[in-house]
């Protein structure tokens, strides 16, 4: 377990090293695409210590070695030098050759607490990596990579080539990781990332080893998620093959909503392969085409759709859990940012792919025992002496994550005068092993409240008993569920200013933003250099002409994060955009090069994370 360090050195360490870390230059023919480290070493399957097995010993010598690209038609050498957290520690010239990559040395001894090694070649090209990040390895075809190196330019921020677009990919990862602060999570997610590999294959090589099972789950494993199953050098692996390529359709706008700049679902898939699930699952949809459904009837009429089980669209139930894992890709949502702490500083432990093995093996840590007390929507008010009968879903062969509720409910209880009633360890299924993987979910459990004549529904979700076990609440916990509401969907506003990732030459910003329906007020949030978020300003909702902004002014220095939550007037959860990156003027900042380690999770953590149970 690493050991916790003062807050204030850790904030030190964001100043220092931005988890964006930044790289560019003036020289456009020359590209410093990524930084392996040697030894490459394999994880070790199925390791009780992968916080060891699989990295380097303390103290023993290791290299790290800078591919460089040389894009001009002729042999060239260029000036290098090597940074060990903003001190220069070695220097040299690299012989390029023609239209090729050549390689650069640093001997290192290692050791687990974190520094930054930086690469500068040429006209002020660079990049920077953390020393204990986990590593990732890219497979890109041959069409793919010759499209990125042609239109990368038109993008206009200096970005040349597919190794600068992947280093973006990560760097904005590695943000997002920083600014995934939450009660439990207070350092953000402590982990970082690196890519210790780029491999260029041939159009129609992936996937390099042969997948027996080739596209047969949705479709997969395939070329994207499993490009060399073979690899075991790295602990998250992705492909890009030359058939992605017609899909990069817009050249130009740099957003995160743009793949070409910011592939989101590139981030959300790397958060498969670490062992995350799909947080949207807690979702309830119903008539879709994967089987998914709800026959719950009153009277022998089907509920679904009526006053008791409004639909919103096709869902009748969302959950309140935003960000990476529920489709919002520029922030981490808290739940997974908790998971991915359990498992801090560990490498691969079953697999490296999209999806391993022990992918949600988190799912059934629960308390020994829960208490819920049910709620009417109607004054939050408890509901006492009521029948409750508790619908579990089961999955369809074939499909992820899918949900069908039958007509008979699996539990039925009575509430005592306070509303409340004993649930045992997992009423989500009849055999105490929650599920959400390939052939379906039972995650979120349907609550039929009956009192004094009156029905209600609800939706209880297993997440809720995740965070209660993580709090250490693991022989008891209270819940609260309300029932009778009906689904809220929660609206994103639209962030138009300043641009993503541009930069600003004033110490304030005017921020804008649009979008939003059933608000009360925006409140804007502000991270500094990946400090702790604050409140910035508030905004009442009121009408403004088609067309026109909403927005704030604020103090800006240094690298600055901010979003807009709406708080709504109809008793929805609050919702939150987009994060919002840009530069501002810098902070004054200390010349003490001091990068420490991050402090040891908050949340209580396993030491290993194994495979899930199976039914």
């Amino acid at each position: 377990m690493r050991r916790a360090l003062l807050p204030a050195i850790f904030a030190l360490f964001a100043l220092l090293a931005p988890a964006a870390l930044v790289r560019g230059g003036s020289d456009k023919d020359l590209t410093v695409g990524w930084i392996s480290r040697s030894p490459s070493l394999d994880f070790v399957q199925d390791s009780p210590h992968p916080e060891r097995d699989g990295w380097p010993a303390e103290g023993s010598t290791v290299t790290w070695v800078a591919h460089v690209r040389n894009w001009q038609a002729s042999a060239r050498a260029v000036p290098f030098r090597w940074l060990e957290d903003g001190v220069p520690v070695a220097s040299g010239t690299i012989a390029l050759p023609a239209d090729g990559y050549a390689t650069a040395e640093l001997p290192w001894t290692w050791t687990f607490r974190r520094h930054v090694i930086s690469f500068e070649a040429g006209a002020g090209n660079s990049l920077s990596i953390f020393t204990d990040a986990i590593s990732v390895g890219f497979y890109v075809e041959q069409t793919q990579y010759d499209f990125f190196r042609k239109n990368q330019p038109l993008l206009g921020v200096g970005s040349g080539s597919w190794e600068d677009w992947a280093q973006r990919q990560i760097s904005h990862f590695n943000e997002e990781f920083a600014l995934a602060i939450y009660p439990e999570t207070p350092a953000g997610v402590l982990d970082r990332l690196r890519i210790d590999e780029i491999v260029l294959v041939p159009d129609g090589a992936l996937p390099l080893t042969p997948l027996p099972d080739y596209g047969q789950m949705d479709g997969q494993p395939n070329e994207y998620t499993h490009p060399n199953k073979s690899d075991r050098s790295v602990d998250l692996q992705w492909g890009f093959p030359a058939k992605e390529t017609p899909f990069y359709t817009d050249l130009y706008t740099v957003d995160n909503g743009n793949d070409f700049y910011l592939k989101g679902t590139l981030l959300h898939e790397l958060g498969h392969a670490r062992y995350l699930v799909d947080v949207y699952g807690w979702n309830v949809w119903a008539s879709a085409a994967d089987g998914s459904g709800i026959a719950i009837t009153e009277g022998g009429e089907r509920v679904l759709g009526t006053p008791l089980m409004p639909l919103n669209g096709s869902y009748v139930h969302f959950t309140p859990e935003q960000g990476l894992m529920n489709q919002d890709y520029s922030f981490i949502d808290r739940y997974s940012a908790i998971v991915l702490n359990q498992i801090a500083g560990h490498r691969a432990i079953e697999g490296n792919s999209n999806d391993p093995p022990n992918e949600g093996s988190f799912l059934n840590d629960l308390p020994a025992q829960n208490r819920v007390t049910f709620r009417s929507f109607s004054g939050n008010v408890p509901i006492p002496n009521a029948n409750v009968r508790i619908y579990q879903a089961t999955g369809v062969p074939g499909h992820f994550i899918t949900k069908y509720y039958d007509d008979t409910p699996d539990l039925e209880l009575t509430t005592d005068g306070h509303g409340q009633a004993l649930v045992g360890r997992c009423p989500f299924a009849s055999d105490g092993v929650v599920i959400h993987r390939f052939g379906g979910s039972n995650v979120t459990a349907i609550v039929r409240v009956e009192a004094n004549g009156k029905v209600q529904y609800g939706y209880l979700e297993s997440r809720l008993f995740n965070l209660a076990a993580w709090r250490g609440e693991t022989d008891f916990a209270d819940h609260d569920l309300v029932v009778g509401d009906t689904p809220c969907f929660l609206e994103r506003p639209a962030l138009t200013s300043p641009r993503l990732d541009g930069e600003i030459a004033t110490r304030t910003a005017t921020l804008e933003w649009s979008g939003g329906s059933n608000v009360d007020r925006y409140r804007v949030w502000v991270s500094y250099d990946h400090g702790t978020p604050e409140v910035a300003a508030e905004v009442p909702f009121r009408p403004v002409p088609r067309g026109k902004p909403y927005s704030a002014t604020i103090p800006a220095e240094g690298r600055v994060a901010w979003w807009v939550e709406i708080v709504h007037d109809n008793g929805c959860p609050r919702s939150r955009s987009a994060t919002g990156l840009f530069d501002a003027p810098p902070r004054l900042r200390s010349a003490v090069p001091i990068v420490p380690e991050p402090p040891a999770p908050v949340a209580p953590l396993r030491s290993v994370a194994k495979r899930s149970p199976k039914s």
